[in-house]
């Protein structure tokens, strides 16, 4: 590693695109990495862009950044110490699955600790399940003698189990990574831990990723309460202005001089000059007023065994020069504690390959924390030691160097198809086996449970295109479609749907209806946002969202979708750059492979100008050659049919294709619009 010593994106990008041999202008990368990986708001900071850039351990934050965590770790070990029951409740998406096997996992072996009598249970929502933790669930834990409820990626909007549960004596622990709806959660639950909840650095995390955190902080609580080191940030008239570091946070205080001696406080120093200041226009000497010191080195060394200096320990932990002394100190203590200490880099090694994996399962932007996860799933996951994991992935044919997009295309499909065909918890048993023969028996069972789900995937979704072309809506409903694919045969439909969005929706067991809603061009959670008194939930985003609605007011939803002006809620795409296609495949998608995994992939569109179209054909999809090479094309037959021959303006974005002789990836070219000229 190295450490960059200027706070200047343009020479962190400069000195990637040297490092990475790519021949791409350095105004073109930064349009890229900024349209790829930009938040909501405002444009990506230096700091942004070098973890995005050069991802490392010193990214991950304490979780007790998080107003409730400690609250949490002093509930959970108290739970521990009287043998309490304790019911954790998940998700039945690839995130939920994870982060419930996370924190049960970890409570198992954490108990072993206090050799506490606890009973560690879990759920997750099955067949016909509505989402999230309900009413039942926690009628279901009192008559089970449970007193705490931990949820894992969910929990943030479920008010009145919550209520429900401190009615009836149970606390809950909420761990969640959604949107809160109302601040009222505050008022029932025990603790919330949601990085959308609270005012974070990073809000992007996965629901397991918060799972990950708790489990982390739990240990930290156990080995380090006691621990609090404090730095001389400032010499002010009489007294020192000083960072405390409790739990690897930092917060500021400010200390008399002369009560220094009679205080207990660990000062840590980075060199021997710091022990020199000036108090009261006197020059006085640190070392002689203060009980206890150390230095940073000592720290190191005492966990690595091994010395090294100030910016050699930087160098390793790849934290950037260019970030404050408080930054650097605070990423320093936790990157060796997570690094060396015993306890904590088992549990970053069992678990965070697996949170990685849940970075990509549920679309988090892969930037900050979120990037070292991935990179650290794509090192260790196949040779984790959750054997439930490593079997499966064998099983996959997925090889040992484990590639981005066979966790995309193979692991995470078979972890989310257990919970389609309403049967989560098998994945989470899968997970939690230690036996090789029950996880040979698990898997094979998992994957004969997602071959029927193809199956029965493809069957449905050949009836309802012809449902779609012979009614010619893109308003669907059809009650064979079980609630667990709704959401992937809208996703399959939306690609046949440029200007307007595709509903997707079928009936469920209690006569209420689901209903899934996609928008390859526009804001399809506005769309529903008008009526949203309709529904009994709703959430999702701008692409894609999901409801749920009673049968009563079903038609008046139809109603309103059938006389809907869609070109409303169209986003008009926008380019980026304008790009030759040959130059785009030669040179430029070096630079994409770099930077994978991205977060805005289809967001980001070249236009290429005064291309001939040589050639269409419409099959199950439309191809265009250009410059005698074939590529897929989104545009309407019509419209292409009308230029075959004719130069025009083309848009087109990329895509990975796989190509079956060399079982690999590679980036190809496909048309989103063709503008006549």
């Amino acid at each position: 590693m190295f450490i960059i010593r200027f706070m200047d994106v343009d020479r962190i990008i400069s000195y990637f695109l040297e490092k990475n041999n790519i021949d791409v202008p350095l105004s073109d990368s930064k349009k890229i990495i900024q349209k790829l990986f930009s938040r909501e708001k405002g444009n990506l900071t230096a700091y942004d862009v070098f973890y995005i850039l050069f991802p490392s351990i010193s990214s991950l934050r304490s979780p007790f950044v998080f107003r409730d965590m400690e609250k949490s770790c002093k509930r959970i070990f108290k739970a521990l110490e009287r043998g309490e029951k304790i019911l954790v409740f998940g998700d039945k998406d690839a995130d939920g699955i994870v982060a419930t096997f996370i924190v049960v996992d970890g409570l198992s072996d954490i108990k072993k600790f206090f050799n506490s009598s606890s009973e560690i249970f879990y759920r997750v929502p099955e067949g016909e399940d509505d989402y999230g933790i309900t009413g039942s669930v926690v009628s279901w834990a009192k008559e089970n003698n449970i007193s705490l409820i931990i949820t894992v990626d969910n929990g943030i909007s479920a008010y009145d189990a919550v209520k429900f549960s401190k009615d009836l004596g149970i606390d809950m622990i909420i761990t969640d990574h959604h949107e809160l709806n109302s601040e009222e959660i505050f008022q029932y639950a025990y603790a919330v831990i949601d990085p959308k909840a609270e005012v974070t650095e990073f809000r992007e995390l996965s629901g397991a990723f918060v799972a990950f955190k708790l489990i982390l902080a739990l240990y930290i609580y156990m080995k380090f309460s006691k621990l609090e080191l404090y730095y001389v940030s400032d010499v002010l008239e009489d007294n020192l202005e000083v960072v405390r570091y409790r739990y690897f946070v930092p917060s500021r205080m400010k200390v008399d001089f002369d009560h220094l001696y009679e205080s207990d406080y660990v000062f840590l120093f980075i060199s021997k000059d710091d022990f020199f200041v000036k108090v009261s226009h006197k020059h006085r000497d640190l070392k002689k007023v203060l009980k206890k010191y150390m230095f940073i080195q000592d720290v190191y060394k005492h966990f690595s065994g091994r010395s090294k200096n100030f910016n050699q320990m930087l160098e390793e932990f790849g934290i950037p020069d260019f970030v404050d002394m408080e930054t650097k100190i605070t990423k320093l203590l936790l990157s060796i504690h997570l690094k060396y200490e015993r306890n904590l880099i088992a549990i970053v090694n069992k678990y965070l390959p697996l949170v990685g994996i849940t970075v990509l399962s549920d679309s988090m932007l892969p930037i900050d924390e979120n990037r070292f996860a991935v990179k650290f799933a794509l090192e260790k996951i196949a040779n984790t030691e959750v054997m439930g994991m490593r079997y499966l992935i064998g099983e996959l044919g997925v090889k040992k160097d484990v590639r981005l997009r066979d966790l995309i295309f193979s692991v995470i499909p078979v972890l989310n198809s257990t919970g389609r065909m309403g049967n989560a918890s098998i994945a989470v048993d899968l997970l939690l086996c230690r036996d090789f023969h029950i996880c040979k028996d698990i898997t094979s069972k998992i994957l004969r449970a997602n071959l029927e789900r193809k199956s029965i995937s493809s069957e449905i979704f050949n009836e309802v295109f012809e449902q779609v072309r012979r009614e010619n809506s893109n308003i669907l409903v059809n009650t064979k479609i079980s609630k667990g694919i709704v959401s992937l045969i809208a996703s399959k439909l939306a690609n046949y749907f440029n200007d307007k969005p595709i509903f997707v929706i079928t009936k469920n067991a209690n006569n209420s209806y689901t209903g899934s809603a996609r928008f390859k061009n526009g804001d399809v959670i506005s769309i529903l946002r008008e009526v949203n008194h309709l529904f009994i939930n709703f959430g999702g985003h701008k692409r894609a969202a999901g409801f749920v609605i009673s049968e009563d007011r079903l038609n008046d939803l139809i109603y309103y979708l059938q006389n809907t002006d869609y070109s409303m809620f169209l986003e008009k795409p926008e380019y980026i750059l304008d790009l030759d296609i040959q130059d785009f495949i030669d040179r430029y998608s070096r630079l994409l492979i770099c930077l994978e995994p991205v977060g805005n992939e289809s967001e980001l569109l070249f236009m290429a100008r005064g291309v001939i179209v040589e050639d269409f054909k419409n099959n199950s999809y439309g191809i265009v050659r250009i410059n005698n090479r074939w590529f897929l094309c989104d545009e309407t037959p019509e419209n292409v049919l009308n230029v075959v021959g004719k130069k025009v303006d083309c848009l087109y974005s990329y895509f990975y294709r796989k190509d079956r002789f060399l079982d690999d990836y590679f980036i190809d070219i496909k048309i989103v619009k063709v503008l006549n000229l």
